[in-house]
């Protein structure tokens, strides 16, 4: 939890959104939840909706994250869900990202620059500038479980996490591996190639598949 507690949080290739909702019921300052494909990202809503989330309206948003939040016109705009319980007032975008795609990379890092209220009266996140009024527009940790299907999805998971990264220097990336077309030392080359630091957790097997997890 202290890994997740009140930071910046950012979850590549969400699928179902389990990643996602873990994170946002530990306290995280910010939650941004992504999938490339725009079924996934119903799905994630969905999700969200089980375990105690709903869609914030967006009439009710304030004026920064309307009007001057430079989000990109998307396919699929960002949706805000809040969740319902009342000990907490945790908020997450759930939002389509495709890794190569400029437009959504700028989507993604504007949704970086907020954060949870932690006044109860409060109740919408809030636009976090620095001492002298900027945005800090960057991510504490980035996380993706299980993304890594083919080899053509390296370069450009790279490419994104690398763009994300190298706007923050205490940022960190957590990749959940497994094991199937493509071997993990090729995802560690690439990061390497693009001047990330690897290290690699060794791998334990699945008692059920076999298959390799890192």
């Amino acid at each position: 939890p202290s890994l997740v507690q009140g930071k910046r949080c950012l979850e590549l290739g969400a699928g179902l959104g389990l990643v996602g909702i873990l994170l946002s019921n530990l306290d995280a300052s910010n939650v941004v939840i992504t999938d490339g494909d725009q079924d996934a990202i119903t799905r994630i809503i969905d999700n969200f909706a089980l375990n105690g989330f709903s869609k914030v309206n967006p009439s009710s948003s304030s004026d920064s994250d309307s009007e001057n939040s430079n989000v990109s016109n998307h396919i699929l705009p960002p949706i805000l869900l809040k969740s319902n319980q009342q000990e907490n007032h945790n908020y997450c975008h759930v939002c389509k990202f495709l890794w190569e795609d400029i437009d959504d990379l700028r989507t993604i890092i504007n949704l970086s620059r907020f954060q949870c209220s932690n006044s109860p009266d409060t109740q919408y996140l809030i636009d976090v500038h620095d001492e002298e009024g900027h945005n800090n527009n960057s991510y504490d940790l980035i996380v993706a479980a299980d993304v890594v299907y083919a080899e053509e999805a390296v370069v450009p998971l790279i490419f994104a996490v690398t763009s994300l990264l190298e706007r923050s220097q205490t940022s960190k990336f957590i990749l959940s591996f497994a094991r199937r077309n493509v071997p993990v030392q090729k995802v560690i080359d690439e990061g390497r190639k693009k001047g990330l630091t690897c290290k690699t957790v060794d791998g334990f097997e699945c008692e059920q598949s076999g298959e390799n997890i890192y």
